[in-house]
């Protein structure tokens, strides 16, 4: 069964939504009583009917998986620092 995305973000549209290596991103600008977001959907590698939220925000990320909730963090977490890392240096 899919995950539901974080219900805070679906609360309004999103202001851009692409796909970035395969991935289904959407990002929020900043307003005056929230910090810019990024959301990346992250498919489960156990189980393929699974997506995981990823949520990013200048000051803390997230994801909805049980290793997070446990651990802090998560492969789901590591892969999307890893795509924006990339990105960055694409950009530099």
């Amino acid at each position: 069964m899919d995950q539901p995305t974080l219900p805070y973000l679906t609360m309004k549209p999103p202001c851009k939504s692409s796909k970035y290596k395969g991935y289904d991103v959407r990002w929020w600008p900043p307003t005056d009583d929230t910090a810019a977001m990024i959301e990346v959907d992250v498919p489960s590698k156990t189980d393929p009917n699974t997506i995981y939220a990823v949520v990013l925000s200048p000051d803390e990320i997230n994801c909805e998986c049980k290793g997070f909730t446990y651990r802090k963090s998560c492969v789901h977490t590591a892969m999307v620092r890893k795509m924006i890392a990339e990105a960055r240096s694409k950009d530099d």
